[in-house]
């Protein structure tokens, strides 16, 4: 099924993703041929000496006037330029197939980029005063380390597309379980024994809840990460069962629908594509790997009516106050996009 945006068009078929640059790319080229067609026009018509040569030309002047032959010719030039700018924009795109991200342009000479798609780390965005108000922008795919890959400019609610890109790229943290139980937690991994499941009290205690919710918003809000579910701090291995017994649907299935609801609860639905959880079985007990992707956008937790900016400090998870939580943003998620 196709869909078409203000600036992109892109095709949600399998196995390949197509994003084209709309035609409003066209219509801004078209004006800026107008002006050098009048250009051109103007100075034709200052060259006099250019019709004396036409005149001077035997039965020529008299089957075609020097003023029509101009006219022509500038009519000529300028349906050459215009299929030469449709051309240009039909032949530029953005393909997303068999694991690379490739760019595509130009009409007489071809020049292609392919990245693979392993090697993103993060698609951003980023918007002037006038891609605000005509909701277009530019998106920019950067590796672990922030270098630039590849950029496209005139994107249709970048955003969305760039949330869209990110859906194709492989998470790019080591997602074995089983290594991850003996890895040390730092800024990006971050272990919980139980999700919901007290275990000084032996009954349900939602603020467990809160705390891992916390930890995925604060990876949202930094370069991702995983957090473990059933493995405590020091790395042993407490299981899920409790936690599965306190449910309606009392299975690993039950318990990832009940670890989305309370995501969408807090933090919200939207960020759904963020996150994906995966059961595991060490030690004969269930587990569960969360990966989460960093977002697009500040990440907010919701609890009680009150919002909260949590952000990985080291291998903990810190709530920023509002003065603090807005440089953090400034810098994360604007900045950064412009570099």
């Amino acid at each position: 099924m196709a869909r078409c945006g203000q600036l992109f068009c892109y095709h949600d078929s399998v196995p390949q993703d197509i994003i084209r640059k709309s035609p409003i790319v066209i219509v801004r080229n078209f004006i800026a041929l107008q002006f050098c067609a009048m250009a051109l026009y103007y100075f034709a018509g200052s060259l006099s000496y250019y019709a004396q040569i036409w005149r001077s030309l035997p039965y020529i002047d008299e089957v075609i006037p020097f003023q029509i032959a101009q006219m022509v010719f500038l009519f000529l030039v300028e349906v050459a330029l215009i299929m030469y700018i449709f051309f240009s924009w039909q032949r530029e795109t953005l393909s997303v197939s068999d694991g690379k991200l490739s760019h595509h342009r130009g009409v007489v000479i071809r020049h292609h980029r392919v990245v693979s798609l392993e090697r993103i780390a993060a698609v951003t965005f980023d918007q002037n005063l006038l891609g605000r108000l005509a909701h277009y922008g530019s998106i920019t795919a950067r590796d672990a380390v922030g270098t630039r890959l590849m950029k496209l400019t005139y994107a249709a609610d970048p955003s969305d597309l760039a949330t869209r890109l990110m859906r194709h790229v492989p998470a790019p943290m080591d997602t074995e379980p089983l290594r991850l139980v003996g890895e040390a937690e730092h800024e990006r991994l971050e272990r919980k024994a139980t999700f919901r499941w007290d275990l000084k009290t032996k009954s349900v205690n939602r603020a467990l809840e809160k705390a891992a919710m916390k930890t995925v918003a604060a990876f949202m809000n930094g370069h991702g990460g995983q957090l473990l579910l059933g493995v405590g701090d020091d790395g042993s291995i407490v299981g899920l069962e409790h936690d599965i017994q306190t449910l309606a649907r009392r299975s690993m299935d039950g318990f990832q629908t009940h670890f989305l609801n309370v995501l969408a609860a807090m933090i919200g639905n939207d960020v759904r594509q963020h996150v994906s959880i995966r059961p595991f079985v060490h030690e004969e007990k269930p587990c569960a790997v969360v990966t989460v992707a960093s977002a697009m956008r500040p990440v907010y937790l919701a609890d009680e009516g009150k919002e909260e900016f949590f952000v990985r400090a080291g291998n903990g998870t810190t709530a920023l106050k509002m003065s603090d939580a807005h440089a953090y943003i400034a810098s994360h998620f604007h900045v950064a996009q412009r570099s």
